[in-house]
């Protein structure tokens, strides 16, 4: 008998899980996913936990399951005192791409994927070559190893390496010199592989920016600021032609003929009471309004201004831009829900905590709303926007953006899980704000891993004087959040 392919009998009263996958696909993290997928809305994890080793007891102890399986089967449960094994080898949620296999291009390889300069020691510069038509389906092998009792499978050496990272994480001491490189890496993983055992091996020199990567490489993620969209124009006749009586605007009478024009067509569509019809122009000279209104009263180039001051900025921007819509913006540091299940399966497998698992907290959350089985109104979180401000090092900055990164593949499995056979154009969007600068980057995946890319070569930008306001009305800012606008409202509505 080969376990590579036991499937559990038919006759035998266990969830259809084990019916329909073979024996290396039966850790709690894949049955998880299967039960997030059958019932996305389903938060009780502790639950969940139990129905999984309840099935496998009853696999455990049935006269109907071969004997060689029996005597395997302990090695997917936690011990009797609650802690997890010392498990090398089951996929975890943090590192499960949201696809159900993996598309891998034939003869696909990655260059110089590590080669980062020492200013951009956060994002990795990615080069796909010989890219193949042809996609090939991801094998897998599975067996025992006698002195251990583990069990290996030939795609999950990524996974492995959480085992070692929890270890160094509570200072344990561990043999890091036993861990294999490949010999000739090729594929995306592979590379991203060996230079994760790399930085492991220095875990302890290694700087808070350092292991920021490494947490971001071990998620199978790579986060490169390599433009590959366009939110640089917004495809709309109302905006192109606003936009351009703006700049006129602007162009004839500076910040004080910029202000008049808002003024005027404010006051001209609440006298002809055409708020309605005319909405779009309504919320565009409300965002100008308010930017007018904090370069007017506030100096926002004064050395001592905090995170707060920037985040009450952007984010009432942001209320402007979305109002009418489903979207709504969750903010002060709110628990993202979906960090807190990818949370609770890496404490499952490697660490030690079975309660209070939070998820992270984040500056802003967009929420949009979707009704679950029973009709009922749920939200659903679409992306997360961290905020810092414009004081901080560099640092700091790498550290942030490789930690929203990290939230929004959280969020993109969430999604996915939500979406199931539509999850293949699944995508996150997500916004990285440093004071008064910020930039929007696509969460998506790409062969066998997740990549972070930004969508726009320039960056957004709030004015901080009326010095700046010349590259507001001549620039794209708008242009970008108008369309982060409408790609957040159709994903809402795609979740659906």
């Amino acid at each position: 008998m080969s376990l590579n392919t036991y499937f559990v009998p038919e006759e035998l009263e266990v969830d259809r899980y084990f019916k329909k996958n073979p024996f290396p696909d039966w850790s709690f993290p894949q049955y998880y996913e299967w039960k997030k997928r059958l019932n996305p809305f389903n938060e009780k994890f502790n639950k969940m936990q139990k129905e999984y080793n309840d099935n496998l007891e009853i696999i455990k102890k049935s006269s109907l399951v071969h004997d060689d399986v029996k005597s395997q089967i302990q090695v997917f449960k936690k011990s009797s005192k609650g802690k997890a094994k010392d498990k090398e080898i089951h996929k975890i949620v943090n590192n499960i791409t949201y696809k159900g296999h993996a598309s891998h291009y034939k003869n696909s390889t990655i260059n110089n994927i590590m080669e980062v300069p020492k200013d951009e020691s956060s994002r990795c510069s990615i080069v796909a070559e010989n890219k193949s038509a042809m996609e090939r389906e991801g094998k897998r092998t599975f067996e025992f190893h006698e002195d251990s009792n583990e069990v290996a499978t030939t795609d999950s050496r990524m996974n492995s390496l959480y085992h070692y990272l929890y270890k160094l994480h509570k200072h344990e001491n561990i043999d890091l010199n036993t861990i294999p490189t490949l010999p000739t890496p090729t594929t995306i993983d592979q590379k991203l592989y060996n230079e994760c055992i790399r930085l492991l091996k220095t875990y302890k020199d290694l700087t808070p920016v350092e292991k920021s990567k490494l947490h971001v490489l071990l998620s199978s993620y790579i986060n490169t600021v390599s433009p590959v969209l366009s939110f640089s124009k917004y495809a709309n006749s109302i905006w192109a032609k606003l936009k351009q009586d703006l700049q006129k605007a602007y162009e004839a009478g500076g910040k004080k003929g910029l202000r008049k024009f808002v003024v005027r067509e404010r006051r001209r569509i609440y006298e002809d009471e055409v708020q309605d019809k005319e909405e779009f122009n309504l919320m565009i000279m409300d965002v100008y309004d308010l930017i007018l209104n904090n370069v007017t009263f506030k100096d926002w180039y004064e050395e001592h201004l905090h995170e707060e001051d920037f985040g009450c900025y952007w984010k009432s921007v942001f209320d402007i831009i979305f109002r009418g819509t489903n979207v709504s913006l969750i903010r002060g540091e709110a628990c993202c829900l979906a960090t807190k299940y990818d949370r609770q399966l890496n404490e499952y497998e490697y660490g030690d905590v079975s309660t209070g698992v939070y998820g992270r907290k984040i500056d802003l959350i967009f929420k949009g709303s979707i009704l679950d089985d029973k009709r009922i109104k749920k939200n659903i979180e679409l992306s997360s926007v961290e905020i810092k401000p414009a004081s901080v090092s560099e640092d700091v900055e790498a550290i942030q953006l490789n930690k929203n990164i990290r939230v929004n593949k959280s969020i993109l499995h969430n999604i996915a899980a939500h979406m199931g056979e539509l999850s293949d154009d699944c995508y996150v969007l997500g916004i990285d704000i440093i004071g008064l600068s910020a930039f929007v980057y696509s969460v998506y995946q790409y062969e066998d891993i997740i990549a972070a890319v930004k969508v726009e070569e320039d960056n957004l930008f709030l004015p901080g004087d009326f010095d700046d306001l010349e590259d507001l009305v001549f620039g794209n800012t708008l242009d970008q959040l108008l369309n982060f606008k409408v790609k957040q409202y159709i994903q809402s509505i795609i979740s659906k």
